[in-house]
């Protein structure tokens, strides 16, 4: 992540299998550590959680499935096309809730 971003993570989050990191002046939290852990963490662990639900869905439908683009470049756009794909289902499913609402709404 420093190499890409050029800033060093103060906090990480991993599973219980990950095991060392070797990074200095960072901070890791084991899912399920009990010792040293504040509410923010807790906030942390949970928005990791949700997350790590969107991936998961995201490689289940075929999406991030195997990337059939070239090279470091055809991974970074896979992952951003998918990520638009998965915002514009968002989008497309409010606007439809609207929809449903404003057209029982105007029938009262």
């Amino acid at each position: 992540m420093t190499k890409r971003t050029g800033t060093r993570p103060e906090r990480c989050y991993v599973d219980r299998g990950y095991r060392g990191h070797g990074v200095p002046d960072t901070t890791v939290f084991l899912f399920g550590q009990r010792r040293n852990v504040t509410s923010t963490i807790k906030k942390e662990f949970k928005r990791r959680s949700a997350i790590e639900a969107v991936i998961g869905h995201e490689k289940t439908e075929g999406r991030l499935d195997w990337n059939q683009l070239r090279g470091l470049l055809g991974d970074k756009v896979n992952a951003l096309m998918a990520a638009i794909g998965y915002n514009l289902w968002l989008i497309l499913k409010v606007l439809s809730f609207l929809r449903h609402f404003l057209k029982s709404y105007s029938s009262i």
